[in-house]
């Protein structure tokens, strides 16, 4: 297809940023969201929409403000015109109506003040049932994004002396609101 658009919207959340495990993982987090995309024959393919579980983690700190992150999506799409031998004959790539969605990202972000990120990357996104219902190639997209994050409460950059004993942190919640 000559285009491709979407939107997503996600809501993340981590835990304890200062702590050893995190820092050795790459400070993962994890979340929902929302996925719309559009695409070139609606007609053709349906107006479908994912919804989808997000894990998130730092590959790469090249300094205090600027990161690369990988992330992987996986959801279920609803809304697609599957493949129908009289009504839709030429749709040889969805085979079901409701299909999984599973993407991957990297991408670099830059911290622009305590609570404001932007960031640019690429994704492979890819819709299938999985063969449940034939035929079905799937759809894939590989695409360039760009984004603006915002952070409610900015988190710690980890633990600055390794050799310090565990300090007592009470339980919290955090939340991070991402547009893309």
């Amino acid at each position: 297809f000559p285009a491709y658009q979407c939107f997503s919207l996600s809501l993340l959340f981590t835990a304890d940023k200062n702590s050893r495990i995190d820092s050795l993982y790459g400070r993962p987090y994890f979340g929902g969201g929302i996925y719309k995309p559009y695409l070139h024959k609606p007609s053709f393919l349906g107006n479908p929409i994912s919804f989808y579980l997000l894990y998130g983690l730092t590959v790469y700190r090249f300094n205090p403000s600027l990161t690369l992150n990988f992330e992987a999506k996986l959801g279920g799409s609803f809304g697609w015109i599957p493949y129908d031998s009289t009504a839709n004959p030429q749709n040889r790539i969805i085979g079901a109506k409701n299909n999984y969605h599973a993407s991957a990202d990297f991408f670099l972000k830059y911290r622009i003040t305590p609570n404001l990120r932007v960031g640019l990357g690429s994704s492979f996104t890819h819709f299938s049932d999985g063969a449940y219902k034939l035929p079905n190639s799937g759809l894939n997209t590989l695409g360039g994004f760009a984004f603006l994050s915002y952070v409610f409460h900015e988190r710690p950059n980890g633990i600055k002396d390794t050799k310090a004993k565990g300090r007592h942190q009470p339980p919290h919640w955090e939340f991070d609101f991402n547009v893309n």
